[in-house]
Protein backbone atom coordinates (compact mmCIF):
# COMPACT_ATOMS: atom_id res chain seq x y z
CA UNK A 1 0.00 0.00 0.00
CA UNK A 2 1.29 3.42 -0.99
CA UNK A 3 1.41 6.40 1.37
CA UNK A 4 -1.36 8.24 -0.50
CA UNK A 5 -3.61 5.17 -0.45
CA UNK A 6 -3.00 4.75 3.25
CA UNK A 7 -3.92 8.43 3.89
CA UNK A 8 -7.08 8.11 1.73
CA UNK A 9 -8.19 5.01 3.60
CA UNK A 10 -7.61 6.67 6.98
CA UNK A 11 -9.44 9.83 5.91
CA UNK A 12 -12.42 7.90 4.48
CA UNK A 13 -12.55 5.80 7.66
CA UNK A 14 -12.56 8.93 9.86
CA UNK A 15 -15.23 10.55 7.67
CA UNK A 16 -17.33 7.39 7.96
CA UNK A 17 -17.00 7.39 11.76
CA UNK A 18 -17.91 11.08 12.03
CA UNK A 19 -20.99 10.64 9.82
CA UNK A 20 -22.07 7.53 11.72
CA UNK A 21 -21.74 9.35 15.06
CA UNK A 22 -23.72 12.31 13.76
CA UNK A 23 -26.40 10.03 12.28
CA UNK A 24 -26.76 8.23 15.61
CA UNK A 25 -26.98 11.57 17.42
CA UNK A 26 -29.75 12.77 15.10
CA UNK A 27 -31.55 9.42 15.46
CA UNK A 28 -31.65 10.17 19.18
CA UNK A 29 -33.11 13.56 18.33
CA UNK A 30 -35.76 11.77 16.27
CA UNK A 31 -36.60 9.49 19.19
CA UNK A 32 -36.92 12.51 21.47
CA UNK A 33 -39.25 14.11 18.93
CA UNK A 34 -36.95 17.03 18.25
CA UNK A 35 -36.55 16.14 14.55
CA UNK A 36 -38.91 14.93 11.87
CA UNK A 37 -38.49 11.78 9.80
CA UNK A 38 -38.03 13.75 6.60
CA UNK A 39 -35.25 15.80 8.14
CA UNK A 40 -33.51 12.65 9.41
CA UNK A 41 -33.79 11.05 5.97
CA UNK A 42 -32.23 14.09 4.31
CA UNK A 43 -29.50 14.22 6.95
CA UNK A 44 -28.81 10.49 6.58
CA UNK A 45 -28.62 10.82 2.81
CA UNK A 46 -26.15 13.69 3.11
CA UNK A 47 -24.08 11.50 5.47
CA UNK A 48 -24.20 8.12 3.72
CA UNK A 49 -24.10 8.98 0.02
CA UNK A 50 -20.69 10.75 0.18
CA UNK A 51 -19.23 7.94 2.35
CA UNK A 52 -20.41 5.24 -0.07
CA UNK A 53 -19.06 7.25 -2.99
CA UNK A 54 -15.71 7.67 -1.27
CA UNK A 55 -15.38 3.93 -0.59
CA UNK A 56 -16.25 3.08 -4.18
CA UNK A 57 -13.63 5.50 -5.46
CA UNK A 58 -11.09 4.08 -3.02
CA UNK A 59 -11.75 0.53 -4.17
CA UNK A 60 -11.37 1.62 -7.76
CA UNK A 61 -8.26 3.73 -7.23
CA UNK A 62 -6.74 3.91 -3.71
CA UNK A 63 -4.34 6.66 -4.81
CA UNK A 64 -7.11 8.90 -6.21
CA UNK A 65 -6.67 12.61 -5.47
CA UNK A 66 -10.42 13.31 -5.82
CA UNK A 67 -11.23 11.58 -2.54
CA UNK A 68 -10.01 14.42 -0.33
CA UNK A 69 -12.02 16.96 -2.32
CA UNK A 70 -15.15 14.83 -2.07
CA UNK A 71 -14.60 14.49 1.68
CA UNK A 72 -14.14 18.22 2.14
CA UNK A 73 -17.05 19.27 -0.13
CA UNK A 74 -19.54 16.66 1.11
CA UNK A 75 -18.69 17.21 4.73
CA UNK A 76 -18.86 20.98 4.16
CA UNK A 77 -22.38 20.54 2.74
CA UNK A 78 -23.33 18.39 5.75
CA UNK A 79 -21.78 20.96 8.09
CA UNK A 80 -23.62 23.91 6.45
CA UNK A 81 -26.92 21.92 6.46
CA UNK A 82 -26.51 21.09 10.15
CA UNK A 83 -25.37 24.66 10.92
CA UNK A 84 -28.40 26.40 9.35
CA UNK A 85 -30.96 23.82 10.56
CA UNK A 86 -29.63 23.33 14.07
CA UNK A 87 -31.43 24.31 17.20
CA UNK A 88 -28.21 24.67 19.18
CA UNK A 89 -25.47 27.24 18.76
CA UNK A 90 -22.80 24.61 19.59
CA UNK A 91 -23.21 22.77 16.25
CA UNK A 92 -20.24 24.73 14.95
CA UNK A 93 -17.91 22.25 16.77
CA UNK A 94 -18.70 19.65 14.05
CA UNK A 95 -15.94 21.35 12.02
CA UNK A 96 -13.18 20.41 14.50
CA UNK A 97 -12.98 16.63 13.74
CA UNK A 98 -12.76 17.33 9.97
CA UNK A 99 -9.94 19.84 10.52
CA UNK A 100 -8.03 17.05 12.27
CA UNK A 101 -8.76 14.64 9.43
CA UNK A 102 -7.55 17.08 6.79
CA UNK A 103 -4.19 17.33 8.59
CA UNK A 104 -3.46 13.92 7.09
CA UNK A 105 -3.07 15.44 3.63
CA UNK A 106 -0.57 18.15 4.77
CA UNK A 107 -2.01 20.59 2.18
CA UNK A 108 -1.81 24.14 3.50
CA UNK A 109 -3.78 25.70 0.69
CA UNK A 110 -6.50 23.05 0.84
CA UNK A 111 -6.74 23.37 4.64
CA UNK A 112 -6.85 27.16 4.45
CA UNK A 113 -9.59 27.04 1.79
CA UNK A 114 -11.62 24.55 3.83
CA UNK A 115 -11.11 26.56 7.06
CA UNK A 116 -11.92 29.89 5.37
CA UNK A 117 -15.07 28.44 3.81
CA UNK A 118 -16.34 27.05 7.13
CA UNK A 119 -15.42 30.31 8.92
CA UNK A 120 -17.30 32.32 6.24
CA UNK A 121 -20.43 30.16 6.54
CA UNK A 122 -20.28 30.51 10.32
CA UNK A 123 -20.27 34.31 9.89
CA UNK A 124 -23.15 34.05 7.41
CA UNK A 125 -25.06 31.86 9.86
CA UNK A 126 -24.44 34.32 12.65
CA UNK A 127 -25.65 37.18 10.46
CA UNK A 128 -28.69 35.18 9.30
CA UNK A 129 -29.69 34.38 12.87
CA UNK A 130 -29.09 37.96 13.98
CA UNK A 131 -31.34 39.30 11.19
CA UNK A 132 -34.09 36.71 11.54
CA UNK A 133 -34.23 35.76 15.20
CA UNK A 134 -31.67 37.91 16.91
CA UNK A 135 -29.40 37.15 19.85
CA UNK A 136 -30.08 37.76 23.44
CA UNK A 137 -27.46 39.79 25.30
CA UNK A 138 -26.28 36.68 27.15
CA UNK A 139 -25.71 34.89 23.75
CA UNK A 140 -23.26 37.52 22.48
CA UNK A 141 -20.42 35.83 24.42
CA UNK A 142 -21.29 32.46 22.86
CA UNK A 143 -21.18 34.01 19.39
CA UNK A 144 -17.79 35.52 20.13
CA UNK A 145 -16.49 32.18 21.41
CA UNK A 146 -17.89 30.48 18.30
CA UNK A 147 -16.15 32.93 15.95
CA UNK A 148 -12.87 32.78 17.92
CA UNK A 149 -12.93 28.98 18.09
CA UNK A 150 -13.52 28.46 14.35
CA UNK A 151 -10.95 31.10 13.48
CA UNK A 152 -8.32 29.69 15.86
CA UNK A 153 -8.92 26.09 14.75
CA UNK A 154 -8.68 27.10 11.09
CA UNK A 155 -5.56 29.23 11.65
CA UNK A 156 -3.88 26.63 13.87
CA UNK A 157 -4.65 23.84 11.37
CA UNK A 158 -3.10 25.93 8.59
CA UNK A 159 -0.08 26.74 10.78
CA UNK A 160 0.24 23.12 11.90
CA UNK A 161 0.02 21.92 8.30
CA UNK A 162 2.68 24.42 7.24
CA UNK A 163 4.92 23.41 10.13
CA UNK A 164 4.45 19.74 9.38
CA UNK A 165 5.22 20.39 5.72
CA UNK A 166 8.35 22.24 6.67
CA UNK A 167 9.40 19.48 9.00
CA UNK A 168 8.57 16.91 6.35
CA UNK A 169 10.64 18.82 3.82
CA UNK A 170 13.58 18.82 6.22
CA UNK A 171 13.08 15.13 6.84
CA UNK A 172 12.73 14.59 3.11
CA UNK A 173 15.98 16.46 2.49
CA UNK A 174 17.64 14.36 5.16
CA UNK A 175 16.14 11.24 3.63
CA UNK A 176 17.30 12.32 0.19
CA UNK A 177 20.81 12.88 1.55
CA UNK A 178 20.67 9.50 3.22
CA UNK A 179 19.28 8.08 0.00
CA UNK A 180 22.18 9.58 -1.94
CA UNK A 181 24.57 8.08 0.56
CA UNK A 182 22.75 4.79 0.39
CA UNK A 183 22.78 4.96 -3.40
CA UNK A 184 26.51 5.63 -3.38
CA UNK A 185 27.05 2.86 -0.87
CA UNK A 186 24.87 0.59 -2.97
CA UNK A 187 26.86 1.53 -6.06
CA UNK A 188 30.10 0.83 -4.21
CA UNK A 189 28.62 -2.41 -2.86
CA UNK A 190 27.53 -3.48 -6.34
CA UNK A 191 30.94 -2.59 -7.72
CA UNK A 192 32.56 -4.55 -4.90
CA UNK A 193 30.09 -7.37 -5.54
CA UNK A 194 31.11 -7.35 -9.19
CA UNK A 195 34.76 -7.56 -8.20
CA UNK A 196 33.92 -10.32 -5.71
CA UNK A 197 31.94 -12.13 -8.40
CA UNK A 198 34.86 -11.82 -10.80
CA UNK A 199 37.26 -13.04 -8.10
CA UNK A 200 34.88 -15.87 -7.24
CA UNK A 201 34.80 -16.84 -10.91
CA UNK A 202 38.59 -16.95 -10.99
CA UNK A 203 38.66 -18.90 -7.73
CA UNK A 204 36.08 -21.30 -9.18
CA UNK A 205 38.25 -21.87 -12.25
CA UNK A 206 41.31 -22.44 -10.04
CA UNK A 207 39.33 -24.79 -7.79
CA UNK A 208 38.14 -26.73 -10.84
CA UNK A 209 41.75 -27.07 -12.02
CA UNK A 210 42.77 -28.05 -8.49
CA UNK A 211 39.95 -30.59 -8.37
CA UNK A 212 41.08 -32.08 -11.69
CA UNK A 213 44.68 -32.17 -10.45
CA UNK A 214 43.66 -33.82 -7.19
CA UNK A 215 41.55 -36.35 -9.09
CA UNK A 216 44.50 -37.09 -11.39
CA UNK A 217 46.85 -37.47 -8.41
CA UNK A 218 44.29 -39.63 -6.66
CA UNK A 219 44.04 -41.94 -9.68
CA UNK A 220 47.82 -42.07 -10.04
CA UNK A 221 48.32 -42.84 -6.36
CA UNK A 222 45.67 -45.55 -6.60
CA UNK A 223 47.58 -47.13 -9.49
CA UNK A 224 50.86 -46.73 -7.56
CA UNK A 225 49.28 -48.42 -4.53
CA UNK A 226 48.03 -51.31 -6.63
CA UNK A 227 51.39 -51.57 -8.42
CA UNK A 228 53.26 -51.50 -5.09
CA UNK A 229 51.03 -54.24 -3.72
CA UNK A 230 51.59 -56.36 -6.83
CA UNK A 231 55.35 -55.66 -6.70
CA UNK A 232 55.50 -56.61 -3.02
CA UNK A 233 53.65 -59.84 -3.76
CA UNK A 234 55.98 -60.63 -6.68
CA UNK A 235 59.03 -59.82 -4.54
CA UNK A 236 57.80 -62.13 -1.78
CA UNK A 237 57.19 -64.91 -4.30
CA UNK A 238 60.61 -64.36 -5.85
CA UNK A 239 62.18 -64.35 -2.39
CA UNK A 240 60.63 -67.75 -1.64
CA UNK A 241 61.97 -69.09 -4.93
CA UNK A 242 65.39 -67.59 -4.25
CA UNK A 243 65.49 -69.17 -0.80
CA UNK A 244 64.65 -72.51 -2.41
CA UNK A 245 67.51 -71.97 -4.87
CA UNK A 246 69.75 -71.12 -1.93
CA UNK A 247 68.84 -74.45 -0.33
CA UNK A 248 69.57 -76.33 -3.54
CA UNK A 249 72.90 -74.52 -3.84
CA UNK A 250 73.76 -75.57 -0.29
CA UNK A 251 72.97 -79.18 -1.19
CA UNK A 252 75.04 -78.95 -4.39
CA UNK A 253 77.87 -77.46 -2.37
CA UNK A 254 77.67 -80.30 0.09
CA UNK A 255 77.66 -82.84 -2.76
CA UNK A 256 80.60 -81.06 -4.37
CA UNK A 257 82.47 -81.33 -1.11
CA UNK A 258 81.70 -85.03 -1.00
CA UNK A 259 82.89 -85.44 -4.62
CA UNK A 260 86.04 -83.50 -3.82
CA UNK A 261 86.78 -85.72 -0.84
CA UNK A 262 85.98 -88.83 -2.92
CA UNK A 263 88.33 -87.69 -5.67
CA UNK A 264 91.09 -87.08 -3.11
CA UNK A 265 90.53 -90.56 -1.69
CA UNK A 266 90.55 -92.05 -5.19
CA UNK A 267 93.81 -90.24 -5.98
CA UNK A 268 95.36 -91.65 -2.84
CA UNK A 269 94.15 -95.11 -3.69
CA UNK A 270 95.42 -94.80 -7.26
CA UNK A 271 98.77 -93.71 -5.91
CA UNK A 272 98.85 -96.73 -3.65
CA UNK A 273 97.79 -98.92 -6.56
CA UNK A 274 100.69 -97.64 -8.64
CA UNK A 275 103.06 -98.43 -5.84
CA UNK A 276 101.58 -101.90 -5.60
CA UNK A 277 101.95 -102.38 -9.34
CA UNK A 278 105.57 -101.28 -9.11
CA UNK A 279 106.12 -103.69 -6.30
CA UNK A 280 104.42 -106.42 -8.34
CA UNK A 281 106.73 -105.72 -11.28
CA UNK A 282 109.73 -105.99 -9.03
CA UNK A 283 108.34 -109.20 -7.68
CA UNK A 284 107.96 -110.55 -11.18
CA UNK A 285 111.55 -109.59 -12.03
CA UNK A 286 112.82 -111.20 -8.86
CA UNK A 287 110.72 -114.32 -9.51
CA UNK A 288 112.61 -114.91 -12.74
CA UNK A 289 115.86 -114.82 -10.78
CA UNK A 290 114.67 -116.89 -7.84
CA UNK A 291 112.03 -119.52 -8.28
CA UNK A 292 112.38 -120.41 -4.65
CA UNK A 293 110.58 -117.36 -3.59
CA UNK A 294 107.79 -117.72 -6.14
CA UNK A 295 105.35 -119.31 -3.76
CA UNK A 296 106.01 -116.74 -1.12
CA UNK A 297 105.79 -113.95 -3.69
CA UNK A 298 102.64 -115.52 -5.08
CA UNK A 299 101.10 -115.41 -1.65
CA UNK A 300 102.16 -111.80 -1.30
CA UNK A 301 100.73 -111.14 -4.73
CA UNK A 302 97.46 -112.78 -3.74
CA UNK A 303 97.28 -110.50 -0.73
CA UNK A 304 98.01 -107.51 -2.88
CA UNK A 305 95.41 -108.66 -5.36
CA UNK A 306 92.78 -108.83 -2.65
CA UNK A 307 93.72 -105.30 -1.64
CA UNK A 308 93.37 -104.24 -5.22
CA UNK A 309 89.90 -105.76 -5.37
CA UNK A 310 88.88 -103.75 -2.33
CA UNK A 311 90.39 -100.63 -3.89
CA UNK A 312 88.57 -101.33 -7.15
CA UNK A 313 85.32 -101.75 -5.23
CA UNK A 314 85.97 -98.46 -3.49
CA UNK A 315 86.77 -96.76 -6.81
CA UNK A 316 83.61 -98.28 -8.29
CA UNK A 317 81.59 -96.91 -5.34
CA UNK A 318 83.19 -93.50 -5.78
CA UNK A 319 82.42 -93.61 -9.51
CA UNK A 320 78.79 -94.56 -8.80
CA UNK A 321 78.50 -91.81 -6.18
CA UNK A 322 80.15 -89.37 -8.60
CA UNK A 323 77.56 -90.33 -11.27
CA UNK A 324 74.75 -89.85 -8.75
CA UNK A 325 76.13 -86.48 -7.67
CA UNK A 326 76.52 -85.51 -11.35
CA UNK A 327 72.88 -86.46 -11.96
CA UNK A 328 71.77 -84.37 -8.96
CA UNK A 329 73.92 -81.49 -10.12
CA UNK A 330 72.36 -81.71 -13.62
CA UNK A 331 68.86 -81.63 -12.08
CA UNK A 332 69.70 -78.62 -9.93
CA UNK A 333 71.30 -76.88 -12.93
CA UNK A 334 68.14 -77.49 -14.96
CA UNK A 335 66.06 -75.96 -12.16
CA UNK A 336 68.35 -72.93 -12.00
CA UNK A 337 67.66 -72.20 -15.69
CA UNK A 338 70.03 -69.91 -17.55
CA UNK A 339 72.05 -69.26 -14.41
CA UNK A 340 72.87 -72.99 -14.13
CA UNK A 341 74.08 -73.69 -17.69
CA UNK A 342 77.73 -73.47 -16.75
CA UNK A 343 77.11 -75.68 -13.76
CA UNK A 344 75.29 -78.15 -16.04
CA UNK A 345 78.43 -78.36 -18.27
CA UNK A 346 80.54 -79.06 -15.18
CA UNK A 347 78.06 -81.71 -14.05
CA UNK A 348 78.21 -83.31 -17.51
CA UNK A 349 82.00 -83.40 -17.40
CA UNK A 350 81.89 -84.96 -13.95
CA UNK A 351 79.43 -87.57 -15.22
CA UNK A 352 81.73 -88.31 -18.18
CA UNK A 353 84.74 -88.66 -15.91
CA UNK A 354 82.74 -90.90 -13.56
CA UNK A 355 81.83 -93.11 -16.54
CA UNK A 356 85.42 -93.28 -17.66
CA UNK A 357 86.51 -94.12 -14.11
CA UNK A 358 83.95 -96.89 -13.94
CA UNK A 359 85.11 -98.25 -17.30
CA UNK A 360 88.72 -98.16 -16.20
CA UNK A 361 87.77 -99.89 -12.96
CA UNK A 362 86.11 -102.68 -14.93
CA UNK A 363 89.29 -103.07 -16.94
CA UNK A 364 91.34 -103.21 -13.79
CA UNK A 365 89.00 -105.82 -12.35
CA UNK A 366 89.39 -107.94 -15.43
CA UNK A 367 93.16 -107.59 -15.22
CA UNK A 368 93.15 -108.61 -11.58
CA UNK A 369 91.00 -111.60 -12.43
CA UNK A 370 93.54 -112.54 -15.11
CA UNK A 371 96.31 -112.24 -12.54
CA UNK A 372 94.43 -114.53 -10.21
CA UNK A 373 94.02 -117.07 -12.97
CA UNK A 374 97.69 -116.89 -13.82
CA UNK A 375 98.58 -117.23 -10.14
CA UNK A 376 96.55 -120.42 -10.06
CA UNK A 377 98.37 -121.68 -13.14
CA UNK A 378 101.71 -120.75 -11.51
CA UNK A 379 100.67 -122.68 -8.45
CA UNK A 380 99.77 -125.65 -10.66
CA UNK A 381 102.86 -125.54 -12.80
CA UNK A 382 106.14 -124.14 -11.54
CA UNK A 383 107.65 -124.91 -14.87
CA UNK A 384 105.64 -122.29 -16.46
CA UNK A 385 106.79 -119.62 -13.92
CA UNK A 386 109.09 -117.97 -16.36
CA UNK A 387 106.42 -117.69 -18.98
CA UNK A 388 103.97 -116.62 -16.36
CA UNK A 389 106.44 -114.03 -15.03
CA UNK A 390 106.82 -112.64 -18.53
CA UNK A 391 103.05 -112.58 -18.83
CA UNK A 392 102.84 -110.94 -15.41
CA UNK A 393 105.41 -108.37 -16.45
CA UNK A 394 103.36 -107.49 -19.52
CA UNK A 395 100.20 -107.43 -17.50
CA UNK A 396 101.89 -105.29 -14.85
CA UNK A 397 102.93 -102.81 -17.46
CA UNK A 398 99.37 -102.68 -18.76
CA UNK A 399 98.03 -102.23 -15.23
CA UNK A 400 100.58 -99.50 -14.62
CA UNK A 401 99.44 -97.73 -17.76
CA UNK A 402 95.82 -98.09 -16.66
CA UNK A 403 96.65 -96.67 -13.23
CA UNK A 404 98.44 -93.78 -14.86
CA UNK A 405 95.30 -93.11 -16.89
CA UNK A 406 93.19 -93.43 -13.75
CA UNK A 407 95.53 -91.01 -11.97
CA UNK A 408 95.24 -88.53 -14.81
CA UNK A 409 91.45 -88.88 -14.88
CA UNK A 410 91.30 -88.51 -11.12
CA UNK A 411 93.41 -85.39 -11.38
CA UNK A 412 91.10 -83.99 -14.03
CA UNK A 413 88.10 -84.86 -11.85
CA UNK A 414 89.81 -83.03 -8.98
CA UNK A 415 90.37 -79.98 -11.16
CA UNK A 416 86.74 -80.01 -12.37
CA UNK A 417 85.50 -80.54 -8.83
CA UNK A 418 87.58 -77.58 -7.61
CA UNK A 419 86.19 -75.40 -10.40
CA UNK A 420 82.71 -76.59 -9.53
CA UNK A 421 83.29 -75.67 -5.87
CA UNK A 422 84.49 -72.21 -6.90
CA UNK A 423 81.42 -71.84 -9.13
CA UNK A 424 79.09 -73.06 -6.38
CA UNK A 425 80.69 -70.67 -3.86
CA UNK A 426 80.31 -67.76 -6.29
CA UNK A 427 76.73 -68.80 -6.98
CA UNK A 428 76.03 -69.01 -3.26
CA UNK A 429 77.52 -65.55 -2.66
CA UNK A 430 75.61 -64.07 -5.60
CA UNK A 431 72.37 -65.70 -4.49
CA UNK A 432 72.87 -64.43 -0.92
CA UNK A 433 73.33 -60.94 -2.34
CA UNK A 434 70.15 -61.41 -4.38
CA UNK A 435 68.26 -62.49 -1.24
CA UNK A 436 69.55 -59.45 0.63
CA UNK A 437 68.61 -57.14 -2.25
CA UNK A 438 65.16 -58.73 -2.50
CA UNK A 439 64.65 -58.18 1.23
CA UNK A 440 65.73 -54.55 0.83
CA UNK A 441 63.41 -54.13 -2.18
CA UNK A 442 60.58 -55.77 -0.21
CA UNK A 443 61.08 -53.34 2.69
CA UNK A 444 61.22 -50.34 0.34
CA UNK A 445 58.15 -51.59 -1.53
CA UNK A 446 56.23 -51.93 1.72
CA UNK A 447 57.21 -48.38 2.71
CA UNK A 448 56.23 -47.08 -0.75
CA UNK A 449 52.91 -48.93 -0.48
CA UNK A 450 52.29 -47.44 2.97
CA UNK A 451 53.18 -43.91 1.79
CA UNK A 452 51.06 -44.43 -1.32
CA UNK A 453 48.08 -45.42 0.83
CA UNK A 454 48.59 -42.35 3.05
CA UNK A 455 48.92 -40.10 -0.02
CA UNK A 456 45.80 -41.66 -1.54
CA UNK A 457 43.83 -41.01 1.67
CA UNK A 458 45.18 -37.43 1.77
CA UNK A 459 44.08 -36.97 -1.88
CA UNK A 460 40.59 -38.17 -0.96
CA UNK A 461 40.50 -35.68 1.95
CA UNK A 462 41.76 -32.86 -0.31
CA UNK A 463 39.19 -33.82 -2.93
CA UNK A 464 36.41 -33.55 -0.32
CA UNK A 465 37.74 -30.18 0.85
CA UNK A 466 37.95 -28.94 -2.74
CA UNK A 467 34.33 -29.99 -3.32
CA UNK A 468 33.22 -28.20 -0.15
CA UNK A 469 35.17 -25.03 -1.03
CA UNK A 470 33.78 -25.15 -4.58
CA UNK A 471 30.24 -25.42 -3.21
CA UNK A 472 30.87 -22.46 -0.87
CA UNK A 473 32.33 -20.37 -3.70
CA UNK A 474 29.40 -21.22 -5.98
CA UNK A 475 26.97 -20.26 -3.21
CA UNK A 476 28.75 -16.92 -2.72
CA UNK A 477 28.66 -16.36 -6.47
CA UNK A 478 24.91 -17.04 -6.57
CA UNK A 479 24.30 -14.71 -3.61
CA UNK A 480 26.34 -11.99 -5.32
CA UNK A 481 24.36 -12.37 -8.54
CA UNK A 482 21.07 -12.24 -6.62
CA UNK A 483 22.20 -9.07 -4.82
CA UNK A 484 23.11 -7.41 -8.15
CA UNK A 485 19.75 -8.39 -9.65
CA UNK A 486 17.87 -7.09 -6.58
CA UNK A 487 19.40 -3.61 -6.93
Amino acid sequence: MSEKAYINRTAVTCHTIIDLVLSMAYMVELLKGARTVGYICVFAAICLVPVITEWLLYKKNPDSGIIKHIIAICYGILYIFALFTANSITNFVYAVPMFVVLLLYSDVRFTALFGGTLFLFNLLNIAYVAMTVGYAPEQIADVEIRVACILLVAVFCVMTTGCLNKLNKGKLATLNAEKDKSTQMLHDTLELAGQISQGIGQVTEKMELLDQSVSHIQGSMKEVTQGSAETAESVQHQMVRTEEIQGHIAKVKENADLIDRGVDDAADMVSEGRKDIDAMAQQVQKSTAANDTVIRRMEDLSVQTEKMNSIIEMITGIADQTSLLSLNASIEAARAGDAGRGFAVVAGEISSLAGQTKSATVNITELIQGINAELKEVSAAIDLVTDSNRSHAVTARKVLGSFEKIAEMTKDIGIQTGAMKVTVNSLETANAGIVENIQTISSITEEVSAHSSETYEACETNSSMVSEVTAIVENLNEQTKKMKKSY
